[in-house]
């Protein structure tokens, strides 16, 4: 896998992550306003909707051009950056066991990586 093919996939994890983000915003906003159909509310749903939508076609493409099997390791890096950033936006909880997954997925993505462009 090239390096531009590289930073489609880590952008298209980024993309899906601000999507999760966007999603939480969005039920946060329906909780304070009391309902679903607010323009606040469906401002940010639909925002959310279209950042995970464009991700998914992003997606698509990257899975014309690079086997699943290679691209898809990329996406776990998602469960690095929603609990990061939910702790820097919500406030939730981020300790050791979060660092502990995250070095974790970012060590997997790394070797799976290394390894795919070794053996090449």
């Amino acid at each position: 896998m090239n390096l531009s093919n590289v930073f489609i996939c880590i952008g298209c994890a980024f993309a899906v992550a601000s999507g999760q983000v966007l999603m939480k915003v969005a039920s946060l906003s329906w909780n304070e306003m009391g309902g679903l159909f607010n323009i606040r509310t469906l401002s940010w749903l639909v925002t959310a909707f279209a950042v995970y939508g464009l991700s998914s076609l992003v997606w698509i493409y990257v899975l014309r051009h690079i086997p699943l099997s290679q691209a898809y390791p990329f996406l776990s890096i998602t469960f690095l950056l929603v609990p990061i950033a939910s702790a820097v936006f919500f406030s939730e909880k981020f300790d050791w066991v979060n660092v502990a997954s995250a070095v974790l997925i970012v060590a997997g993505v790394s070797l799976n990586s290394f390894v795919r462009q070794n053996i090449s």
